[in-house]
């Protein structure tokens, strides 16, 4: 059974809970080693946010064996997570600035830390330039094989 957790929590008494991204939803893609190779996030404002400029947000990212934080990148590296508009009637990516807009987050798992294995789990904490913090459990299903893309 996949479970995504989604938590947020503000880094200084002055970062508005709500002013966060919002995952709507999230996926891997999976390669021939039946490995996931991407992880891909859509994400769109959180309710009653203001403008969010993915550009100065940061992603740590923990497990499984590692742990990095990845800031934006025109791509998605080992350091890097990169974005890419789904909807966005302004043109305005990177920047989150209407109700929307909807944004692929991309993290490149396999120059992270090899690709994630089947039964895989990862935490992501997004942190935005305000100080908001969106928290994010990646949980890989039991079984890959067959699969091109599988919900995470």
């Amino acid at each position: 059974m996949n479970e995504a957790v989604e938590q947020t929590e503000a880094e200084d008494d002055d970062a508005p809970v709500s002013n966060r991204v919002r995952i709507v939803s999230g996926f891997g893609s999976v390669n021939e080693n039946e490995r996931i190779d991407y992880v891909n996030f859509t994400v769109m404002r959180g309710a009653g946010s203001g403008d969010i400029d993915l550009t100065s947000a940061t992603v740590k990212w923990s497990g499984p064996d590692t742990e990095t934080t990845l800031t934006y990148g025109e791509q998605a590296t080992a350091n890097r997570f990169a974005v890419a508009k789904i909807k966005d009637s302004n043109d305005s990516l990177p920047v989150l600035d209407g109700r929307g807009d909807r944004f692929t987050l991309t993290m490149n798992a396999e120059q992270i830390r090899g690709g994630l294995n089947a039964g895989a789990v990862v935490e992501l904490r997004i942190t935005l330039e305000s100080g908001a913090v969106t928290l994010y459990r990646v949980n890989v299903p039991r079984s890959l094989e067959g699969e091109q893309a599988v919900t995470v």
